[in-house]
């Protein structure tokens, strides 16, 4: 089956997952509900876990795995708490929207703290999406919102913002860090439900006010639907060649089909108003992450080689220094010598993620350097002695005789198009 089938129908299943949450949590309990229906899609997920994968290694996770899947459960749970908040007073075809506008914060952010200057498209798409919040505020004072002093408002985007933090930080948990993915999983549920049980037994200690819990039978609907969406989704981005942003992109247009079952259902009104916000940040989303795509699919590409006295240096997880290849249109046009001031083995993944390699050429390097590498993305070519230069211009000509053991994302000599764009013998993006 085509991968856009497998994630049309995660949106699909997203979709109805919006919906049962908005029926679960409307003038209903927030921390019960999140806990209960946290528990019924983890349950799954736990046992198929413990009954098809290596039980030793799910139930004893290093510390670092542990840390990273602990820290995603509290950003995850801070979101949903959030969202669930604002859904229980907010109509959905407002409440849905907002947050189906995070790619718009993530290009605040990256502005804010790396100096990303967007394109005068991205700034095009800035201003539909900002444009959209605007139309929303317009449609929401006719239902008596007020999108400055609604709490549920700003709720709602204090979710969407850690919904953008918790996608920030998968990229640098399974790409950067490359920790796997099952044993992340198997305690982000686990710490999921630790956090939602913890905040609702203090909350009860303390006896805080809180609206009285209503059973309803979409309670248990919402995890079991995030988990079968997650399922399909995970399913189409597993075939090879997927362009991830595309598909991230056609999966959340799931608001699509949100706003109009959301309205019939709950009998929401002012819709043509609020059609035409939704528009706004749809368009704005599209121009904003496609036009990322195609930036990256013409990004010049970097190799990177460890370096020693003009020759590659035998090990890289040892190597201080890295002769970085700057490549446009199969040729080199610029090299520099880069000191990794200390990082070494895994750790310089994330070195080379930094410096913005796509390939790396190297003689000896041990399973775990492989893995981390693959997981950001980075093409290896192991097993390769000599002359630096000559290794780059053999690479480019398609002729570099790489390890069969080579870990390139496809195939052995060649990365199968992951290093990026413009090796010659690698496939073209």
């Amino acid at each position: 089956m085509d991968w856009t089938v497998w994630i049309l129908l995660s949106a699909v299943f997203l979709a109805f997952y919006d919906i049962a949450k908005k029926a679960s949590v409307r003038n209903n309990a927030v921390l019960p509900t999140l806990l209960i229906s946290t528990c019924c899609g983890g349950s799954a997920f736990v046992a198929a876990a413990l009954l098809f994968g290596d039980v030793g290694t799910l139930l004893h996770p290093e510390g670092w795995v542990l840390a990273l899947a602990v820290s995603k459960s509290v950003i995850v749970a801070t979101s949903w708490i959030l969202t669930f908040c604002a859904l229980r007073t907010l109509p959905i075809t407002i409440a849905t929207p907002i947050r189906a506008s995070a790619p718009a914060l993530v290009f605040v952010a990256a502005f804010f703290c790396y100096g990303e200057v967007p394109t005068w498209i991205q700034g095009i798409g800035m201003l539909f999406v900002f444009g959209g919040y605007w139309a929303f505020s317009w449609a929401g004072r006719h239902e008596g919102i007020d999108f400055l002093r609604s709490r549920a408002v700003w709720c709602a985007v204090g979710g969407m913002c850690c919904s953008a933090c918790s996608s920030l930080w998968d990229k640098y948990v399974f790409q950067v860090r490359a920790a796997p993915v099952e044993v992340v999983q198997f305690w982000f549920q686990i710490g999921l439900v630790a956090v939602y049980g913890l905040l609702l037994a203090g909350r009860t200690l303390l006896r805080l006010r809180h609206d009285p819990f209503e059973w309803r039978w979409t309670i248990p609907c919402v995890g079991i639907l995030l988990a079968c969406a997650d399922w399909l989704y995970f399913k189409g981005l597993s075939i090879p060649g997927v362009p991830i942003s595309v598909g991230s992109l056609l999966r959340r247009f799931s608001v699509v089909i949100t706003f109009v079952l959301g309205a019939a259902f709950f009998h929401e009104t002012n819709l043509r108003r609020k059609a035409f916000a939704l528009a706004a940040i749809l368009v704005g989303v599209v121009l904003l992450v496609l036009l990322e795509c195609a930036i990256l699919s013409r990004m010049d590409a970097q190799i990177a080689i460890p370096y020693a006295e003009g020759r590659i240096f035998p090990h890289l997880g040892k190597s201080t220094q890295f002769k970085i290849y700057k490549i446009e249109k199969d040729r080199v046009v610029s090299s520099e010598v880069a000191d990794t001031e200390g990082t070494g083995h895994e750790d310089l993944a994330l070195w080379l993620v930094w410096h913005g390699v796509n390939a790396v050429i190297c003689g000896n390097v041990g399973p775990g350097m492989q893995g981390a590498l693959a997981g950001a993305g980075i093409s290896l070519f192991a097993g390769v002695a000599g002359a630096a230069d000559e290794a780059v211009e053999k690479l480019l000509a398609g002729t570099l005789v790489a390890a069969q053991t080579a870990t390139c994302g496809g195939g052995h000599g060649g990365c199968g198009g992951h290093c990026g764009h413009g090796c010659g013998g690698c496939s073209h993006h």
